[in-house]
């Protein structure tokens, strides 16, 4: 049953709502935050996390898509270069550490 009772009130302008999540999702809307999501990629800034990631999906999709094709390029070359180098020092030079008879 509905009582009608509104227990959750709005500092800033004194709206009141039945949920707690109601009055949160109002809060953020209203602009009473001052827009804490900020676009990484361009000035633009939000009053919800939810608009911001609306916002990068229609407005820098292709960039994120570069972006994460140069991220998992990078990954997967600082992956295999410690064992490329590795093998090429191994069978140039000594390791300072390693036993000098290893191959032997």
């Amino acid at each position: 049953i509905h009582l009608g009772v509104r227990p959750f009130v709005c500092a800033t302008c004194s709206m009141r709502f039945n949920q707690k999540v109601a009055l949160q999702r109002h809060f953020e809307k209203k602009n009473h935050w001052n827009r804490i999501h900020p676009c990484g990629l361009c000035r633009a800034r939000y009053n919800t996390s939810t608009e911001l990631q609306s916002h990068l999906r229609e407005s820098h999709q292709e960039e994120i898509k570069q972006r994460e094709e140069l991220r998992n390029y990078y990954r997967n070359l600082t992956m295999k270069q410690p064992i490329e180098l590795m093998i090429t020092k191994s069978s140039r030079t000594h390791v300072a550490g390693a036993p000098r008879n290893l191959n032997a």
